[in-house]
């Protein structure tokens, strides 16, 4: 429920989500945990030919510097491949999103005690 609660926060400040959400880590390895991701957040997430995302971004910014790109989108074209997309169950979303409701609710009412 936390990483719904970050892509909205993202949203709600003009930024979207119009590809899939790349899965990095240790967690790239564990499919049913990126289809739960998927399905929580009715977002497609997807995998890429490394699980070390921080390799692929030094990569993608020394190539952009180097002048072999024009720009950092251009050079996730070429540099980054996608292994495999994971799609939204939307019964499973639209049962999720009731749960996220109340996760929010129950959020606000125990935050005040973690506040300073």
């Amino acid at each position: 429920m936390s990483v719904n609660d970050l892509i909205d926060i993202i949203e709600s400040n003009g930024c979207r989500f119009d590809f899939p959400i790349v899965t990095t880590g240790g967690q790239a390895s564990n499919e049913w945990f990126i289809q739960l991701k998927s399905d929580v957040t009715g977002k497609q997430f997807c995998t890429t030919q490394t699980h070390d995302a921080e390799l692929l971004g030094i990569v993608m910014v020394l190539a952009r510097e180097m002048g072999h790109y024009p720009d950092l989108c251009t050079a996730w074209e070429h540099i980054v491949k996608t292994t495999k997309v994971f799609e939204p169950d939307k019964e499973k979303h639209g049962f999720y999103s009731e749960l996220y409701g109340l996760y929010r609710e129950l959020r606000a009412t125990v935050s005040k005690y973690f506040s300073k």
